[in-house]
């Protein structure tokens, strides 16, 4: 007997509910799925060697502050496309952490997890669209930014600009700005760390209420 061949997408067993709702829409999508154990992350595409681990906002946090998810990421570094997408609204946990902390939890995640891409996401419908999209994204050699997002608001057209309107010195105008110069918030806030901007340089100057907000988020990463 031939050996069946490996499934596009493999979806780790603990996703419960999740994952088998998921493999019914990688089925109407006409991918192969199957739901089966992993040894990292929660969604395995394997012809292009992909792992994305999940989580929603308020298990990201209470992960975070337990420490579980970091040996998550730390093993993750190993595969050659590594993502960890967040998704759900902040408000939903606002009771327990507030916006800065929410924000310099994933900034550490960014910045102490290099070979992860950390991506947040405001619905599941969004995380899981996201999924579906980012195997022919990685072989066109494009960036995750590229995903197509809904639009709300100008603030929560998706979790970046949502930082950029909550940092404080930063109007709309500013924060499309930087946004237009850095898709992702977390490349904003390292640019600030290494020195790229936050300098008397014209284009790069910061309010200095903002500066201050960074130097937070970098002290908590």
């Amino acid at each position: 007997m031939e050996p069946q061949p490996e499934p596009d997408l493999i979806i780790d067993k603990s996703e419960k509910q999740v994952g088998y709702a998921m493999l019914t829409a990688a089925r109407e999508r006409g991918f192969t799925a199957e739901v089966r154990p992993l040894v990292l992350g929660d969604y395995y595409w394997t012809k292009e060697n992909i792992t994305i681990e999940r989580k929603e906002i308020g298990d990201f946090m209470s992960s975070m502050q337990t420490g579980h998810l970091e040996d998550q990421l730390v093993n993750m570094r190993q595969c050659e496309h590594a993502y960890l997408f967040i998704h759900g609204r902040a408000a939903k946990c606002s009771q327990y952490y507030t916006e800065k902390q929410k924000t310099g939890a994933i900034l550490s995640a960014h910045l102490r997890y290099p070979g992860v891409t950390t991506i947040w996401w405001d619905t599941f419908e969004q995380f899981r669209d996201a999924v579906f999209a980012i195997p022919a994204t990685v072989e066109k050699g494009q960036k995750t930014e590229s995903l197509e997002r809904h639009t709300y608001s100008w603030a929560e057209q998706n979790g970046n600009l949502r930082m950029y309107a909550n940092t404080p010195g930063l109007g709309k105008d500013k924060a499309l700005k930087w946004h237009d110069r850095f898709p992702r918030y977390l490349d904003f806030v390292a640019a600030y760390r290494e020195g790229e901007i936050g300098t008397k340089k014209k284009g790069d100057t910061l309010p200095t209420v903002t500066k201050q907000h960074l130097d937070d988020l970098v002290a908590t990463a």
